[in-house]
């Protein structure tokens, strides 16, 4: 009887208690007004080898980072770049609709439109660090030539930090 009493008060707290973003459900339709781009935000990604030749913009070489949100709701995120040696080129904090994907790039490119262009000038051997207000954001990240009018490139290895809730085994 005490292990029925104990797994009923457990399920009720579950039921009743309060819901965080990690606990929306993708697809699911917020309420009205709904939007959790407050929430803290938190490391999703890292990228390494971050390039920019410091030249104008659709010209030279450029990385762009590309996230989309299948959130439910608006969210927030931010990206910062640091040079080789750990100084901050770059750093930009915008909000991203559901299904929405925002383009950042460390300065403007022929081959996409971006949302925010961070004018980084030149990085050599940088990284890049991504957070956002839900796990439910990915991202990719590639150094282009800012001249081309198709994305010509190498893509960028991402590390992914807080996975996507339900997709670890």
């Amino acid at each position: 009887m005490r292990k029925l009493v104990g797994i009923t008060i457990a399920i009720a707290a579950m039921a009743i208690g309060p819901a965080s973003a990690q606990d929306r459900v993708e697809g699911a339709a917020p309420a009205a007004g709904l939007s959790i781009s407050t929430d803290p935000l938190i490391q999703v990604y890292r990228f390494s080898g971050v390039r920019d030749d410091g030249g104008a913009n659709l010209a030279g070489t450029a990385t762009s980072f590309h996230c989309t949100n299948f959130s439910g709701v608006t969210e927030s995120f931010r990206v910062q770049v640091r040079n080789f040696g750990g100084t901050i080129v770059g750093d930009n904090t915008t909000t991203i609709g559901h299904n929405a994907t925002v383009t950042t790039s460390t300065h403007g490119t022929n081959a996409y439109f971006e949302d925010v262009a961070l004018n980084t000038g030149l990085v050599n051997q940088g990284s890049a660090r991504i957070w956002a207000s839900s796990p439910s954001i990915v991202c990719t990240a590639s150094t282009v030539d800012a001249a081309a009018a198709a994305p010509a490139g190498i893509a960028l290895q991402g590390i992914r930090f807080n996975p996507i809730p339900g997709t670890e085994y």
